[in-house]
C-alpha cells in the first residue's frame, strides 16, 4: 500500500541543537504595537460596524494583515457576518453548548 511514499530522513542532530538554543522570535509586545500603530487602530475602529471591539482585538486583525487597515476591516466583516450568520452569540450564552466541567 505504502509503494512509492520515501521515508524522509531526520534533521542531523546539530539542526536540533541550534533550533532550541536559539529563540524564534521575541515575546510580542502588544502595549508597544499598539502605541506604533495607534492611527491605524482607531482608523479600523472607526471602521467596525458595532464597536464593541478593544484595541487588543483590533490589533490582532490589523497584524494579520500586515496593517493594511482595508484588509483587517474587510476580515472584521467576514467575522461579524459569520458570528450573525451561526448565531454563535446565542450559542455562547446558551448552557447547553458550555462543557461540563
Amino acid at each position: 500500500r505504502l509503494r512509492g511514499l520515501r521515508m524522509l530522513s531526520a534533521p542531523p542532530r546539530s539542526f536540533w541543537t541550534a533550533a532550541m538554543s536559539t529563540p524564534s522570535c521575541e515575546p510580542l509586545d502588544r502595549e508597544a504595537l499598539l502605541a506604533l500603530h495607534a492611527a491605524d487602530v482607531e482608523a479600523l475602529r472607526s471602521l467596525a460596524p458595532d464597536g464593541q471591539h478593544d484595541s487588543h482585538c483590533i490589533l490582532a486583525y490589523l497584524r494579520a494583515t500586515d496593517f493594511a487597515v482595508a484588509e483587517a476591516h474587510e476580515r472584521l466583516e467576514a467575522t461579524l457576518e459569520w458570528r450573525s450568520s451561526s448565531g454563535i452569540e446565542a450559542k455562547l450564552r446558551d448552557p447547553s453548548w458550555r462543557a461540563a466541567e
